[in-house]
């Protein structure tokens, strides 16, 4: 596909753009083409001037790497690396301008490689397999359904079987791909990849191993996304009493022509499942964007039916414009897109057809408001052909993207004072969606900040010889026998600007919930020091213990919860089985990788291992099937952690902390 764009840039002012042809000749030139393994490299010499500038940052290479939209000089030649061979189609559009910046005409300068990269040496580094399989895969539940796709695995490494429950299926596969399966009823359901490594040059496996985990699925909260019900109306300019309807889908393009002034769709959307309070289609926002990437957004009220009307004031550039409507099935987000083609229907100057005009816009500037530490900026005079490109708040922080002319943005200061906002602006070419010139406006804003007020919780569980320091929401796991355990917490207020007001209320209340038929237990304390200890008998139920505590921070209610998870342990003077004294975890300290060694006689097969921080955070889950199993700790930082080992009926029946030091 070729794209020629012509523009009048007036009376002629230097040498550029004064031969169309010859332009169209050198573009006739092509690339020269040089390949060597994966490298490529395009040179176009016959574009050695400053007239030459290329609308991207570079080529589009074809093979998804990230170009920047920005008007760049052409540089003679652009090398490129591809990560896999193939064939790419590789596109550039090149313009010849003048010296005050007017586009005069543009053409594409294509042309297709092949490249054939050299084998790669699988097996130089098994240790990078192990870590990579390790890393294991990506669930997603959907109801009784699972998808797992690998997520550290690359083109040397093939998944020879899929195991689910202990039903197999053999491959090969692709790395690349998942597995998805479904299940007949709600529960943890073991799922294992086996994966090898191949030479590249023989073919012969040269590392393999398994990885496992545990998957939970729940077929009661299962809510897929369901069908979208959705009609369009369009209203006619001369007749707006006669209007045309028709039912769309999602995925589907409508042409909104010119003698159309008014479009509107309107439905419902729904889940695939029997209606409960957890399951009802909720409609939440749409979004549409415009040609040049401007968008417009809205919220709906809820429920699952929408109305949407827009005016061909909303179109007034040519283009496709994208409507995404999104709703809600049970926590699951369901989208319906539909896209709006509006032709060119006149009436207007067009984009890049006046520099002078765009100067002048980019300076009125924008208009701001200040509250409360943040300010709010909107554009004042910017056109429908202009975007703004970056919002950089004089903090050293930047918002980048493609905002509309009248869009408002916001932005939070961490202190008072005065600071300079700088607002980039593009002018963008509807044909080419590049940019053709470029300013920026910068201006002072001030904002006085309202003092604030935060609670910062310092927590410490101490019982058995171990200290744990768990953050607000952690969970604590206990393992047996456990003692007696004390809770010590500090409600720390911060405030800036400090102010007197921001100090904690001298008490502290806090809650103990416990699992049936226990009671729960309550008291109170300082809130600057605050003590209390809980006998081994407070826990005498397995099951997870909340624990509550509640202060005020000036005039804000501060909560923070701690979990702490209590095993089944074995009735006093009952022991548990010989076999399980002989679980070693080795070495400890660690560095990169730590055993756990099971008695092979032991009844430990469906046992489940976690790998915990040593404030309870779950780092990983591995169903045990093999008496030796290593845990790969290369990308963990340095510091205490433990692991726990639960039974079938997952009750917590063993744990030993250790130390990772590299």
């Amino acid at each position: 596909m070729s794209v020629t764009v012509t523009v009048d840039c007036g009376t002629q002012t230097d040498s550029c753009c004064t031969d169309h042809d010859e332009f169209l000749d050198k573009i006739a030139e092509g690339w020269q083409v040089s390949v060597d393994g994966c490298d490529v490299t395009l040179c176009a010499p016959q574009f050695d001037s400053s007239c030459y500038v290329l609308t991207w940052s570079s080529p589009d290479w074809g093979d998804g790497t990230p170009i920047l939209p920005v008007i760049s000089p052409f540089q003679g030649c652009y090398s490129h690396t591809y990560a896999h061979s193939g064939v790419y189609d590789i596109t550039a559009t090149i313009c010849e301008q003048q010296a005050d910046g007017c586009i005069c005409w543009c053409e594409q300068m294509n042309v297709t490689v092949e490249v054939a990269c050299p084998p790669q040496d699988c097996c130089a580094d098994t240790l990078a397999f192990y870590d990579r399989v390790d890393d294991g895969f990506e669930v997603v539940t959907d109801g009784c359904c699972m998808t797992v796709v690998p997520e550290g695995l690359n083109e040397c490494d093939v998944i020879t079987e899929w195991c689910v429950d202990g039903l197999c299926v053999p491959g090969p596969f692709d790395p690349a791909d998942g597995l998805t399966w479904c299940f007949n009823q709600s529960g943890w359901h073991e799922v294992c990849m086996r994966v090898a490594m191949f030479d590249s040059l023989t073919g012969a496996i040269c590392a393999d191993t398994l990885f496992c985990d545990s998957v939970y699925v729940d077929c009661t909260q299962g809510c897929p996304c369901g069908p979208w019900d959705v009609t369009m109306v369009l209203v006619d300019d001369q007749h707006p009493d006669i209007a045309l309807d028709a039912e769309v889908s999602c995925g589907d393009s409508v042409t909104f022509d010119c003698q159309w002034v008014k479009i509107t769709f309107s439905g419902s959307m729904s889940c695939l499942a029997t209606p409960t309070q957890a399951c009802l289609p909720q409609l939440l926002f749409f979004e549409l964007r415009d040609p040049l990437g401007g968008v417009v957004t809205g919220s709906f009220s809820g429920g699952s039916y929408f109305h949407l009307t827009f005016t061909a004031a909303t179109f007034t550039t040519p283009g496709t414009y994208e409507l995404m409507l999104v709703g809600d099935c049970g926590g699951q987000k369901c989208v319906c897109r539909i896209f709006i083609v509006r032709p060119d229907c006149g009436g207007g100057q067009g984009c890049c057809t006046d520099p002078q005009s765009f100067h002048q816009r980019v300076q009125a500037g924008f208009s701001w408001t200040a509250a409360n530490c943040c300010v709010s900026v909107t554009p004042n005079e910017l056109g429908d052909c202009d975007r703004v490109t970056q919002w950089c708040w004089g903090d050293g922080f930047c918002d980048s993207g493609l905002f509309g002319p009248d869009q408002t943005l916001t932005h939070c200061y961490a202190h008072p004072g005065s600071y300079e906002v700088c607002m980039y602006v593009v002018e963008l070419d509807t044909a080419t969606g590049a940019p053709c010139w470029e300013a920026v406006y910068c201006d002072t804003v001030t904002v006085d900040c309202q003092p604030w007020c935060s609670c910062d919780w310092d927590v410490n569980v101490t019982g058995g010889g171990v200290t744990w320091s768990p953050a607000c929401g952690d969970t604590i796991a206990l393992s047996c026998p456990f003692a007696d355990i004390t809770v010590a917490a500090v409600l720390n207020c911060v405030s800036d600007p400090p102010t007197p007001n921001c100090a904690p209320w001298t008490e502290v209340q806090w809650k103990l919930d416990r699992p049936d038929p226990l009671d729960d237990l309550s008291g109170s304390g300082p809130a600057v020091g605050l003590t209390v200890s809980f006998s081994a008998g407070t826990f005498s139920q397995p099951g997870l213990y909340e624990l509550e505590l509640t202060g005020v921070c000036g005039g804000d209610t501060c909560v923070c919860k701690v979990y702490i998870e209590v095993p089944a342990c074995p009735p006093v003077g009952t022991d548990e089985p010989e076999w399980m004294g002989a679980i070693e975890l080795m070495p400890n300290p660690a560095a990169d990788q730590i055993w756990l060694h099971l008695p092979a006689e032991g009844q430990w097969q469906g046992w489940q291992a976690e790998l915990r921080s040593v404030t309870g955070q779950l780092i990983l889950t591995r169903r045990l099937s093999e008496p030796s199993t290593a845990f790969h700790l290369s990308k963990l930082p340095d510091g205490v952690y433990r692991l726990v080992l639960r039974d079938d009926k997952g009750t917590i029946r063993w744990s030993q902390q250790f130390a990772k030091i590299e």
